[in-house]
Order: structure tokens, then C-alpha cells, then sequence
């Protein structure tokens, strides 16, 4: 009996769970590098979004300093009478031409 339990091959299972621990861990540190990547890619973003609105509540500021127009009150009197003599444009009206000539 003993010179055929010496030929069965013995069940060595400790190589198998080493190699599964290695790459576990392996995993988890590559895991752990993307995370930290990810975190600081992140963080650039949220820098760069808070430099662009700095930016454009600068540049719309701005806008709003050079864009005051005061509107005449004659502009306002003719634009209401081009309103009183155009006619009321009907869309499915085929022919257009007369509401666009007129007006």
C-alpha cells in the first residue's frame, strides 16, 4: 500500500493560494493607483471650472458696462405704428409676399 500512496501525486493547494494573494493584491493596489488618479484628475477639473467662472463673471461684467443702450422714445412711437399697419401674418397662408412687401 505504501508504494502506491507514494505514486499519487500529492494535493498541493499552497502554490494555487499564493498565486491568487499576489494578484490580489496586485488588483488591489492597481485599484487604489486609479482612484488616487481619478481624485486628482478631479480636482483639476474643479479648479479649472472655478477659474472659468471667475473668468466669465469677469467677462460678463464687462459686457454689461459697454452694452447700456438707452432706447429713444421716437424709436419706441414708429415701431408701434409699423405694428398698427402690418397685418396679422396667418401661417398657412400660401403667399407670403404680401405680408413680407408690406411690411
Amino acid at each position: 500500500e505504501e508504494s502506491i500512496l507514494k505514486d499519487c501525486p500529492k494535493d498541493d493547494d499552497g502554490g494555487l493560494f499564493m498565486l491568487l494573494s499576489i494578484a490580489m493584491v496586485v488588483v488591489i493596489l492597481y485599484l487604489f493607483l486609479a482612484r488616487r488618479n481619478l481624485l486628482t484628475q478631479n480636482q483639476n477639473l474643479r479648479d479649472q471650472v472655478k477659474t472659468l467662472e471667475k473668468e466669465n463673471k469677469a467677462l460678463q461684467q464687462e459686457l454689461d458696462a459697454t452694452n447700456v443702450v438707452e432706447i429713444e422714445p421716437e424709436f419706441d412711437e414708429a415701431v408701434e405704428e409699423v405694428k398698427d399697419e402690418c397685418p396679422v401674418f396667418d401661417e398657412n397662408q400660401k403667399d407670403v409676399s404680401k405680408y413680407v412687401i408690406s411690411c
